[in-house]
């Protein structure tokens, strides 16, 4: 078996199999090398019978261009950006897509899903930079293994007692 410095760079099985192929072409025996590369017998005789064909992405579903009301009226994509824009220019200009799918829904009656509201605001170019989560003290828990029902949380450097909490439910 392969056993590089990292476990996770192990060839992949067309590899693989191509190097078996040069061993057996050679005149090693199939059932060894096969033993040594770490393919099965199997899959190489399928792979050799069967060759895997090469993956086409063809793009996902067009989207279609509209959404419906609750009265099952068609609205264009380009009618719900200009409520879009319209909605960031008032009181909801710090909403989000999620908040703003929200809006769409009450104050027009539409029938949309925060994914899409989320496309339109990606082609608008509205979507606000992301937030990142900083952490200043990791939480540590310390076990008491004397009394069970005693645990210690650590803020930064200050311990505190979580009394009636039982360790095994954290």
């Amino acid at each position: 078996h392969y056993e590089g410095p990292n476990k996770k760079e192990k060839p992949r099985l067309s590899d693989r199999i191509e190097i078996a192929d040069k061993w057996i072409a050679r005149g090693h025996p199939a059932a060894l090398v096969l033993r040594i590369v770490g393919v099965n017998e199997a899959t190489y005789y399928y792979r050799k019978k069967y060759p895997p064909k090469e993956r086409v992405y063809k793009g996902g579903r067009k989207a279609p261009g509209y959404s419906l009301t609750k009265n099952k009226k068609p609205i264009s994509d380009e009618q719900i950006k200009e409520w879009l824009l319209e909605l960031i220019a008032g009181e909801e200009n710090m909403y989000g897509y999620r908040k703003l799918t929200i809006c769409l829904r009450r104050q027009y009656g539409l029938i949309i899903n925060k994914k899409k509201v989320y496309r339109l605001c990606k082609e608008l170019d509205i979507l606000a930079p992301q937030r990142r989560l900083h952490i200043k003290h990791p939480r540590r828990i310390a076990l008491n293994l004397g009394n069970r029902y005693k645990v210690w949380l650590y803020y930064g450097r200050k311990p505190v007692l979580l009394p009636n909490v039982c360790y095994r439910r954290l």
